[in-house]
């Protein structure tokens, strides 16, 4: 009995094993770059379809991020931090019905 499962440990490690190893390489360590030519929207969508979102979370996403984009004057979010999406979220709160009626 000992001898089968180490029988059977072997053939797994001879057979299966280096298949195994190859997928893991083909995988990235670090997940999806989105090609950095596209714009931030465009980067945003190629993320979320590589990470299988549905299509609705997608569009609710790159809108959220579209007001908030608009919201602070067009600058880029790489250049914002914490401040200006608290700002951003308050403002949300007190002026868009759309976030009052879901309180």
């Amino acid at each position: 009995m000992i001898l089968a499962k180490v029988l059977v440990n072997k053939l797994f490690l001879a057979v299966v094993s280096p298949h195994i190893e190859k997928a893991k390489a083909s995988t990235p360590p670090e997940g999806f770059i989105p090609n950095p030519k596209l714009n931030l929207l465009e980067q945003v969508s190629e993320v979320m379809r590589f990470k299988h979102y549905w299509i609705r979370t997608e569009t609710t996403y790159r809108e959220w991020i579209r007001r908030f984009i608009f919201f602070q004057g067009k600058r880029h979010p790489r250049e914002m931090g914490a401040l200006e999406v608290e700002r951003f979220l308050r403002a949300c709160l007190e002026n868009d019905s759309h976030c009052r009626s879901r309180r």
